[in-house]
């Protein structure tokens, strides 16, 4: 299969026509935002890699988010992708679905913007901690 955009470019809308994309490349074939990672061939928006430690809202935004407060965003996409499957394959207790692990570019256990959201009703997330922490027992009385 041919690559249709040139490399550090990815493909805006996958179903466009293959003959207007190569007539109206310009229109088509858009730069790698900064920090995403167009390296792998074929690179569309939906693919679009985002590193360890960024954030973006779905897989159709170009706009990557530091992740500050969390150290539970795991990216997607691209490269990211290879490490998913390494890591189903060594047999890891996060959810897998596919390739990719639930939480939308979040490691398990956490969701939401820039990861600071728990999967769990009974954690919430903790700022110094960085992640999502059990909370309080109630007390007896």
């Amino acid at each position: 299969t041919c690559s249709v955009c040139k490399r550090e470019y990815y493909l805006l809308n996958s179903s466009a026509n293959p003959a207007d994309i190569f007539d109206n490349p310009t229109r088509h074939c858009k730069r790698c935002p900064k920090y995403a990672d167009c390296s792998v061939r074929g690179t569309t928006l939906q693919t679009l890699g985002v590193p360890p430690g960024l954030w973006r809202a779905s897989s159709l935004t170009t706009e990557l988010h530091a992740c500050v407060a969390s150290d539970h965003c795991s990216g997607s996409g691209g490269a990211a992708e290879v490490s998913r499957r390494r890591l189903t394959a060594s047999g890891s207790d996060n959810r897998v679905v596919g390739d990719v692990i639930a939480g939308e570019g979040c490691n398990a256990g956490h969701t939401g913007p820039r990861c600071e959201w728990c999967r769990s009703e009974s954690q919430y997330f903790g700022r110094v901690q960085r992640g999502c922490v059990d909370c309080p027992s109630a007390g007896v009385r």
